[in-house]
């Protein structure tokens, strides 16, 4: 009897101890989700768009342990790909953190590897017909914008485009500007041809804009108007917007109509 009892005394013990154990190891761990302690961004064009993330330092948990975890952690993200992303990749967001601390803290980190979509990013037009009138929209935009002054007179002549090696949009938009000034007693025209370079042309929203522009003159000129008149000038404009389209052509630019 005496033996059965010192038996059951030890069990119950062993009983006690796993369980305090149990509690100690395994119950009274913490869980902290780590998919709460960060901020991803992702900017720029589909195809071409790049990520960051970034840790959210200031932000608190009701428990104190976890926050003082936070603080010395040294709680870190990485990304899997961060450049070149377009829609629909799928990229890993990677969580780095002290285990020893965790240990220490009796906290389990959750959520280490995050799994993000990329969506919603504008899209490179890589086909002018699905946004004609838009893309006439943004071009008339950006010549008013570049090259419209005061007492002059802009006028867009031709619009070209072509598609790069990766089948990016590029525009070019060849416009003359000119104006009339005085000068003992004769009148003169300055004429000056724009050329607007719009390249990687894409939609977002419906509206239409470019990653690259540049604005440089192609040639100008001071033209008589006492002896020539306006005849004379716009039988000039029309001679060499003849030149630019043969020059254009021969690059493989088409005209946009």
């Amino acid at each position: 009897m005496k033996k059965i009892i010192i038996i059951v005394s030890i069990i119950i013990i062993l009983i006690f101890s796993g369980l305090f154990y149990l509690w100690s190891d395994v119950l009274s761990v913490k869980k902290l989700d780590l998919s709460q302690y960060y901020k991803i961004e992702v900017k720029g064009v589909s195809d071409e768009a790049s990520a960051k993330v970034e840790t959210l330092y200031n932000k608190k948990s009701d428990d104190e342990q976890i926050n003082e975890f936070l603080e010395n952690s040294n709680l870190t993200y990485s990304l899997s790909k961060d450049k070149n992303l377009k829609n629909n990749d799928v990229i890993e967001i990677i969580a780095k953190y002290d285990k020893n601390l965790a240990k220490k803290y009796k906290i389990k980190p959750i959520n280490t590897s995050i799994k993000y979509k990329v969506e919603k990013l504008p899209t490179f037009i890589k086909d002018i017909k699905e946004a004609t009138g838009l893309i006439q929209t943004f071009i008339s935009g950006q010549a008013q914008t570049n090259l419209n002054s005061p007492n002059v007179t802009q006028h867009i002549v031709r619009i070209y485009y072509k598609y790069n090696k990766k089948g990016y949009l590029e525009m070019k938009t060849i416009s003359v500007v000119y104006g009339s000034f005085v000068s003992y007693a004769q009148v003169h025209a300055t004429i000056m041809y724009y050329v607007m370079d719009t390249n990687k042309l894409y939609k977002e929203n419906n509206v239409v804009n470019a990653l690259e522009s540049n604005v440089y003159i192609l040639d100008n000129m001071n033209y008589d108007m006492t002896f020539n008149g306006h005849d004379e000038m716009f039988r000039f404009i029309n001679g060499k917007t003849a030149e630019i389209d043969k020059e254009m052509l021969k690059k493989g630019y088409k005209k946009f109509e």
